[in-house]
């Protein structure tokens, strides 16, 4: 139904605009999020809208890391505003690209225009950032019933706090943007969803460190859901899984260009993990493969029927996100130092697990030194190692099941140490 929704605006007023923009955009998100993880990669964008005839690739990726505000790789819903926003700005304002109706496209078009225009009447400096007085004054003449009924006050409280405003700060374009959503939301008679508001920020130490942290329960969800994908999968129950059973994962009712773009994709990333050419994966293996299809677009591409695609998307994601920010001199890979400073700051602990993992998937680079370090993959692998000690894959009961696939020495997940300075072949 989101799909075939039609914008409607009862007038031509801001508020009535920002309402049908907003709805649509919403909705547009949510069918670009195959994973309903509430983020955006850029190749899930892209494939998306090359469904559609796009051809401005080079264009669209420049803007995704414009606005791609905290270096994430991926976008949130407010990230998402500003990457159209940027749209009409770089690209004319040409939003059919982006939506199947034109009415909604207009629409689209003709919001930002306004909000815009309304915006630029209160910003003194012209520096597209509005103080608090400026705020207040814009919603108090452009959109009063805001301000009578309290959806003002709640969302600009959410986004930008009252110690912000009375310090001085200013709010930017992108923010203004997502309050202006959060307002739309909450306006009396909104059919707006509201599905991608402002969530407080919660304390990851609530419940305690360790196993209690919020990304360890986090991880250790997405880890059970890949257990029982791969279960599934494993239609003959020797632990591995063939290239056959996984397409066979691929619905039939997958539109015969939308199934040849994910077979594709998939064939591709396959090569990339089975490194031996055997055409089987072992555990590690499919993890780093639900990878490589979720950083190419979606995990629900590769498991459709998966009871937890979000929290899948979720972790890696998170994994990812993480990886790169203890990366600290930045060589793709996670010496022991960097690797304390991830548990000490995600999980509050270092865990006594901790070493005895590392020893078995470290190896030694010459990006660093010939230190003991971790890439992603093995990194992935310690994850589940050390957050999963009873896992059915744990390296403790599996790889000796495994044991008969005799891995090549540059393969990256099933190896427990590469040769003294081996570098191996990265993704």
């Amino acid at each position: 139904p989101s799909k075939s929704y039609v914008a409607a605006p009862r007038d031509g007023s801001l508020g009535a605009l920002l309402h049908e923009a907003f709805k649509v955009l919403e909705m547009r998100f949510a069918n670009f999020d195959h994973d309903h993880a509430e983020t955006l990669m850029y190749k899930e964008l892209e494939r998306e809208l090359a469904m559609m005839g796009f051809r401005y690739g080079e264009n669209l990726a420049q803007m995704f890391k414009q606005v791609d505000f905290d270096g994430s790789g991926t976008l949130d819903f407010s990230e998402f505003l500003a990457l159209l926003y940027l749209w009409a700005v770089r690209g004319g304002g040409d939003y059919s690209v982006f939506f199947r109706h034109p009415t909604n496209a207009q629409v689209i078009k003709q919001g930002f225009e306004v909000m815009e225009k309304c915006m630029l009447t209160y910003d003194a400096d012209r520096s597209r950032q509005l103080k608090a007085s400026e705020l207040d004054a814009f919603f108090s003449q452009q959109l009063p019933q805001a301000v009578q009924c309290g959806a003002y006050q709640q969302a600009v409280d959410a986004i930008f706090p009252v110690q912000e405003r009375q310090a001085g700060k200013e709010l930017n374009f992108p923010k203004f943007m997502f309050l202006l959503y959060q307002v739309s939301c909450k306006m009396p008679g909104s059919t707006i969803k509201g599905a991608y508001s402002a969530k407080p920020k919660a304390d990851p130490f609530a419940a305690g460190v360790g196993e209690k942290s919020a990304l360890w329960m986090q991880l250790k969800s997405a880890f059970k859901v890949l257990e029982e994908d791969f279960v599934r999968f494993d239609r003959n129950g020797d632990k591995m899984v063939d290239y056959t059973e996984i397409t066979m994962g691929i619905p039939n009712t997958t539109s015969n260009a939308a199934r040849l773009e994910i077979l594709s994709r998939l064939e591709h990333a396959f090569a990339q993990v089975d490194l031996d050419q055997s055409r089987s994966l072992d555990f590690y293996e499919y993890m780093y493969l639900g990878f490589m299809m979720t950083q190419s677009g979606s995990y629900n591409d590769l498991v459709t029927a998966s009871n937890g695609s979000t929290v899948v998307k979720r972790c890696f994601i998170d994994i990812h996100t993480n990886y790169r920010k203890y990366d600290a001199d930045t060589n793709m890979r996670l010496t022991w130092d960097e690797l304390e400073n991830f548990f000490k700051d995600l999980f509050g602990t270092v865990t006594p697990e901790l070493q005895k993992a590392f020893g078995h998937v470290k190896y030694q680079s010459s990006a660093t030194q010939g230190r003991d370090a971790v890439d992603i993959v093995r990194l992935m692998k310690l994850l589940y190692m050390v957050i999963c000690p009873s896992g059915l894959f744990h390296p403790s009961v599996y790889e000796a099941l495994v044991a008969k696939k005799q891995p090549a020495k540059s393969q990256l997940v099933s190896v427990h140490k590469a040769d003294q300075l081996a570098r191996p072949k990265r993704f």
